[in-house]
């Protein structure tokens, strides 16, 4: 198996049928073989009767329920399920561009110092359609991950052998997984590169966590994981940019964009 697409699901009814055609609707080759790990972290709705509709559709789908387990043990358990060299993770209410997969697998064969690549991402809901940009540019995402967060969950794609090495997601997290797995690939010395290229599309919707009134949190635990390896690495400099993010990111929308803008 070439590519595993990894998603884990928790009462992902309302967007869950997008999130899978847009894996299988990918422009590979016919020589590129993938496969869609579901893991259904204990949905409670009719998350599990869609999939196993569309399983029937597409039989590359594996479908796998374990209960209630928690984000970080629902992405390892369905790493453990997957066979790719490549593994590539898919929020359940985010979305593939067509030729994602194939572009960042395309990178990766020619990259071989490439452990972990991500690729510029959109944001969009049901008002605002997916914009594509098509560049050829990428850069190397090192330490500067300590000032922002540039690299979208929803648009990574490992090579399996140094995520297996490091662990994989940390289980006794139970928020910024992902921020924490890219920083550990930095201490490991690891290297991530960055598509220029927007291939993702991130959703923004009530109902995600952040957008629930948990920023305060949110904020927190990001300022936590980034302190941490701060000072495992020994990167003291970046301690200013981590405090300037936490009590920036406190303001008012209105105030949050313009910064952004």
């Amino acid at each position: 198996m070439d590519i595993s697409v990894v998603t884990t699901v928790y009462n992902a009814e309302k967007y869950i049928t997008d999130c899978i055609e847009s894996v299988q609707k990918q422009k590979l080759p016919p020589n590129i073989t993938f496969e869609h790990i579901i893991v259904d972290d204990g949905s409670t709705d009719n998350t599990k009767d869609i999939i196993e509709k569309l399983q029937n559709k597409y039989p590359n789908i594996k479908y796998f329920s374990y209960g209630k387990l928690g984000r970080a043990k629902a992405l390892n358990k369905a790493i453990d399920n997957s066979g790719g060299s490549y593994i590539a993770n898919l929020d359940s209410d985010d979305l593939f561009l067509p030729n994602k997969l194939y572009f960042q697998y395309k990178f990766m064969t020619t990259h071989e110092d490439c452990d972990l690549l991500c690729t510029g991402f959109t944001t969009f809901n049901e008002n605002i359609s997916l914009n594509f940009s098509e560049k050829e540019s990428y850069r190397i995402v090192g330490q500067s991950l300590f000032k922002k967060n540039i690299v979208n969950h929803s648009s990574v794609l490992f090579r399996r052998q140094p995520l297996l090495k490091i662990g994989k997601y940390n289980e006794n997290r139970t928020s910024q997984v992902d921020l924490e797995l890219w920083l550990r690939y930095l201490y490991h010395n690891m290297t991530i590169y960055c598509l220029d290229t927007i291939l993702t599309g991130k959703r923004i919707h009530a109902n995600q966590s952040f957008e629930r009134g948990n920023r305060i949190k949110y904020l927190k635990g990001s300022a936590e994981v980034k302190l941490k390896y701060i000072f495992k690495m020994k990167k003291y400099r970046y301690i200013p940019a981590v405090s300037f993010r936490f009590f920036g990111g406190m303001l008012p929308e209105r105030f949050r964009a313009k910064f952004r803008n």
